[in-house]
């Protein structure tokens, strides 16, 4: 869990101190879901099973276009995933 929120403090403090345009704070935004979604794939053992039989990897996440080859969960599954 340390690494979420070292990822959350690092993106809160990136995003103060900037005057960013649209495209810049779209970019920005974008790397950090990859990136979220990229230690998901390597860190929560569920999701990397989920992704696993669905053939996605961590190196697959190149841009956001590629979000849409992730599963969508359902409250169900992360309820029955527990604390893996």
């Amino acid at each position: 869990m340390g690494n979420i929120l070292h990822l959350a403090d690092s993106a809160s403090a990136a995003w103060h101190g900037h005057a960013w345009n649209e495209q810049q704070a779209a970019e920005f935004q974008a790397t950090r879901a990859l990136e979220l979604a990229r230690h998901a794939l390597r860190h929560v053992p569920m999701y990397r099973k989920l992704c696993g039989a669905a053939g996605v990897t961590p190196g697959d996440l190149r841009s956001i276009d590629d979000f849409h080859s992730l599963p969508i969960l359902s409250k169900e599954q992360l309820q029955d995933a527990g604390s893996d």
